[in-house]
């Protein structure tokens, strides 16, 4: 029998913190810690005193549902700007791009010029149906957003 390493837990808790660990349910003792309300530590001590090696950071994180492999992924995210970016192939390489820009060069079928804006029309940077969007040139966004400017 395995010496009963933390007066907090049974040994059948410890022996359960073991399977789980090995059967990778819980990537890596910071998550089994979380799940057992306990300090990283503890969990990695009480693998220890079982024989069970530490899987590193980066074995730990084989399998996670990280990006597109999570389930409640949506293609992108949102920049720092708050707009929504999604990744595309663009020359062989995965890029993030501002999902608004994306669309809208697929509705005129070339680039966005530099002197040219796509302007969410309510506002919502979030809101890119084709019918929030519009083109504009930089004048006419800045006019837009500040009347006062206009001579």
């Amino acid at each position: 029998m395995k010496r009963h390493f933390n007066a907090r837990f049974s040994i059948d808790t410890e022996k359960k913190i073991c399977n789980l660990y090995r059967e990778g349910v819980y990537n890596g003792s910071v998550v089994l810690a979380k799940r057992f309300k306990v300090n990283p530590t503890t969990i990695h001590n009480i693998l220890k005193a079982y024989g069970i090696e530490s899987r590193n950071s980066v074995e730990s994180q084989k399998g996670l549902q990280i990006g597109s492999k999570h389930p409640r992924y949506k293609g992108g995210n949102i920049s720092p700007q708050g707009y929504k970016r999604i990744y595309i192939e663009y020359k062989g390489r995965r890029r993030l791009i501002n999902e608004h820009m994306y669309l809208m060069e697929k509705k005129i079928g070339r680039r966005i010029k530099s002197t040219e804006i796509v302007h969410h029309k309510n506002e919502n940077k979030i809101d890119n149906r084709m019918s929030n969007l519009i083109l504009m040139t930089r004048a006419e966004h800045c006019k837009l957003h500040n009347p006062a400017l206009i001579r």
